[in-house]
């Protein structure tokens, strides 16, 4: 049966992906009640249409994709190239990657054949016949975490014949990577008492750079850095032998031919300059900034306002400057943001200063409903703020630009607080958030369709959404309300958004849901169709194919299939939480750690059901965090 579904799975997958560009790498995406996964390309188009639970990203060709809860991996074109029947996988580097089977890690070639077999906790290839390892049960499926890193004495090199080459009590660092040709036989290696300098390692165990260094990175550009035991940066390639002599206080990774050299100091106070891969100084550490090539342009500093390009002969020439800058960002409505130095100057179509002053700040990103991306581009669909520091701290100045780099405001008017501009409106106010003072919201005309008053003012995206047009949060605490973009109160809309809150604790992907009979809890399609019966006492949503629910002969959580019933892979664990929160433990409900996680998320899904007042709660670790909070909204 799974040998078919497999062998039908495949054929479709090599005829639904013919069509993929060869040049471009397909990158997983999982959607639909069930969350299965395929690939898509960079426009978002299917070309792996799969059918998996899970699916990794390409490496070396190869991708790690779960099946019926077992891994194997596909080629670019979607054949299944390594049939699933791994309990863990992690990617391939070159031609070895690692797989576990029974609880025990081991190496697997291209073919899926082990060539070091699974009798290992952790493996990780170091060449096509050594790997680095540690002794002990494997656990956890695909583990992203680095081994190398791994701060217990326990790592060793094993060769696959000959076994041990290394003693235990080494900790490890990547030093190249496996095929990548070039360093794949060296690592760099620590022992874990005494000085813990570090050295150079080969694929047979023996010192090839004897430790010396204090400080080590991997291979970038065929240079890794290193800082001997006085502290001095300097770099060695391929073969571990020094080629930048470690004599400068601080070095910075080399990519297409030039690295950073720092100069005394720390943070934004320390000078940068530019040195090549045989360690010749371009440009001495003495300036402000310094960049590396990229796109076509050459490497370049600046000092001040001024830039410098490395010329080929590594003469630095300064480049003729734009009166204005550096243009940085522009909108086709005429707006320019020009950078000079540290501030910007903002111009209109015409070329002249939008504003009477260089500014600070300048809103780039692209404004989504709940977020700004992190993009250095203009979102010329709306005005955008600018601002320019006053003379205390934490005093900054904040004005609105039209996209043709007309001032929003005539004359000029700057506020103390300004947000983005969503749905046609944004909001202003006369003080810092938390600090009182009078807010109001502004169209894109610049005019104020709720004038400034001394009531805290916040775009709610949530509210907006059910609303369907802009809603606003107004005041704090046990006064908050909401008001549209006039100022008209809703006072209908804290009801609105707890009931959406909590549909939204039992609400799954593509339109399905989670119900109750009783005391027992169930699936239903959006087209009615039940997935799983209501039979078990705490139930998830399907998640990489599969949904959790506590199996009572068991006393463990179990997956359950599309057919709605319990399957064996992956496999049981003892308790569930639909997400984790760092530094934090969920409420306990009973002394039973099994228990408590089924009543967890019952308290969950009784909140969607109004049973319950409040969601479950997370509980600080009382170090990192000594907060204690529901979570709203919960996600089953």
């Amino acid at each position: 049966m799974r040998s078919d579904r497999i062998r039908a799975w495949t054929l479709a997958l090599i005829a639904l992906s013919c069509s993929a560009a060869a040049a471009e790498t397909p990158k997983p995406r999982c959607s639909g009640v069930l969350d299965r996964c395929g690939y898509v390309d960079s426009r978002g188009t299917t070309v792996i249409a799969g059918d998996f639970e899970k699916a990794e990203r390409f490496s070396d060709g190869l991708a790690a994709v779960r099946v019926e809860g077992l891994w194997g991996f596909i080629n670019e074109t979607g054949e299944l190239v390594i049939k699933p029947r791994f309990q863990a996988v992690r990617p391939f580097e070159g031609r070895r990657a690692s797989a576990t089977v029974d609880g025990k890690a081991g190496i697997i070639d291209r073919s899926g054949a082990f060539v070091i077999a699974p009798q290992f906790r952790w493996t990780v290839p170091f060449t096509d016949e050594v790997a680095l390892v540690e002794e002990g049960q494997a656990d956890g499926p695909i583990n992203r975490s680095d081994p190398f890193y791994s701060p217990t004495a326990s790592l060793r090199l094993y060769h696959h014949r000959t076994g041990w080459l290394t003693p235990k009590g080494l900790r490890f660092q990547r030093f190249g990577r496996v095929g990548d040709g070039s360093a794949s036989g060296l690592i760099w290696a620590a022992t874990m008492e005494g000085d813990r300098l570090l050295g150079l390692l080969n694929d047979r165990g023996e010192w090839v750079v004897s430790p010396r260094f204090r400080h080590v990175q991997s291979l970038s550009d065929g240079r890794a850095i290193v800082a001997d035991a006085s502290g001095k940066w300097g770099a060695v390639d391929e073969a571990g032998a020094v080629v930048v002599p470690p004599r400068y206080d601080w070095l910075g990774y080399f990519r297409d031919g030039f690295g950073l050299v720092g100069g005394p100091g720390t943070g934004v106070s320390r000078k940068m300059g530019l040195i090549r891969k045989d360690g010749t100084v371009v440009a001495e550490p003495i300036y402000d900034k310094v960049e590396r090539p990229e796109g076509g342009r050459p490497a370049r500093v600046r000092q001040g306002d001024d830039w410098y390009e490395v010329q080929a002969d590594g003469r630095l020439a300064r480049v003729a400057a734009d009166p204005n800058g550096i243009l940085v960002g522009s909108c086709p409505q005429g707006l320019k943001i020009w950078q000079k130095g540290e501030k910007y100057l903002p111009t209109k179509d015409d070329g002249r200063p939008s504003v009477d002053r260089d500014v600070d700040y300048v809103q780039f990103g692209i404004v989504s409903e709940n977020a700004i991306s992190a993009a250095r581009v203009l979102d010329c669909r709306a005005p955008i703020y600018i601002a320019y520091k006053g003379d205390g701290k934490d005093d900054e100045n904040y004005t609105y630009l039209r996209t043709d780099g007309e001032p929003l405001f005539s004359p000029v008017q700057y506020y103390k607080s300004a947000r983005v501009f969503r749905s046609g409106h944004a909001v202003v106010g006369t003080a810092r958030w938390g600090q009182g003072g009078d807010w109001g919201i502004v169209d894109t005309e610049g005019q104020f369709t709720l004038p400034l008053q001394n009531q805290p003012l916040g775009y709610h995206p949530g509210a907006s959404g059910i609303h369907g047009k802009p809603v606003f949060s107004i005041g704090v605490g046990d006064t908050q309300g909401f008001v549209d973009a006039t100022g008209n109160r809703l006072p209908e809309m804290r009801a609105a958004l707890d009931s959406a809150v909590r549909e939204s604790a039992l609400a799954c992907g593509d339109g399905a849901k989670i119900f109750a009979d009783g005391d027992r809890f169930g699936m239903v399609a959006k087209d009615g169709r039940v997935m799983i019966a209501p039979v078990h006492r705490a139930l998830s949503c399907f998640r990489s194919g599969v949904a959790w629910a506590p199996d009572g002969n068991r006393q463990e959580w179990c997956p359950i299939g599309p057919d709605g019933q319990f399957r064996t892979m992956p496999a049981c664990i003892k308790t569930f939480y639909p997400v984790r929160i760092s530094h934090h433990a969920p409420e306990k409900f009973s002394d039973d750690a099994h228990e408590s996680s089924i009543l967890w998320v019952r308290a969950g899904l009784d909140y969607g059901l109004g049973r319950r007042q409040t969601p479950p709660g997370w509980v600080g670790d009382g170090v990192m965090s000594k907060a204690s909070y529901s979570v709203a909204p919960f996600r089953p």
